[in-house]
């Protein structure tokens, strides 16, 4: 299936015409958006309640999440040689539902942003991704949860970029200690 037929299939007609033209119009420069950086305070690592199966992308996985994956700037080949990279994998009833990126020790690549330094100790998050047919779930915070808890991820700071417009991945970050310049209601964490 090709990538704009999955992407069709995951939003629905409706919601794809009106990103469609959203996109159509920030290109033409007649709206803009605002990404936000956000970063957490230093976390203590806790292992946490098991609500989904979780894994680490492999060759195993790769087809299929590169079938899956929403963001055409990543691939399972590149990433799985990515030494200072791992992607978790959430797992319902044996596929993919969403995943999580967590980068470290590197020269990060913010996509169409520029670089961001993660120094000792630092990490970022994502990109992050859930299947339409598993959203609501709590799956996105459990995987940005799961991988902040990684005991054998050498990070205890992360950072994140996120479109200001994407109300539940931003909710999703501020319940898991990560902090913005602008206050956000919190109160559905």
């Amino acid at each position: 299936m090709n990538k704009f037929a999955l992407y069709l299939k995951n939003t629905g007609l409706k919601t794809t015409l009106k990103r469609s033209v959203h996109v159509a119009l920030k290109r033409s420069g007649l709206i803009a958006s605002t990404t936000l950086l956000m970063k957490t305070e230093p976390v203590q690592k806790t292992p946490i309640e098991k609500k989904f199966d979780v894994q680490l992308l492999d060759k195993n996985r790769a087809a299929e999440f590169d079938q899956m994956k929403f963001f055409t700037h990543i691939s399972a080949e590149q990433l799985l040689t990515d030494q200072h990279c791992r992607v978790y994998l959430a797992i319902i009833d044996g596929n993919i539902a969403g995943y999580t990126m967590s980068e470290f020790d590197k020269q990060k690549e913010i996509h169409n942003l520029g670089t961001f330094l993660l120094k000792k100790g630092e990490g970022w998050i994502g990109p992050s991704f859930v299947d339409a047919a598993f959203r609501s779930r709590g799956i996105h915070t459990y995987l940005i949860r799961y991988a902040m808890n990684d005991p054998d991820l050498p990070v205890t700071q992360f950072y994140t970029a996120i479109n200001k417009e994407n109300i539940p991945s931003v909710r999703s970050f501020l319940c898991l200690l990560y902090t913005s310049p602008s206050p956000r209601d919190t109160e559905r964490c």
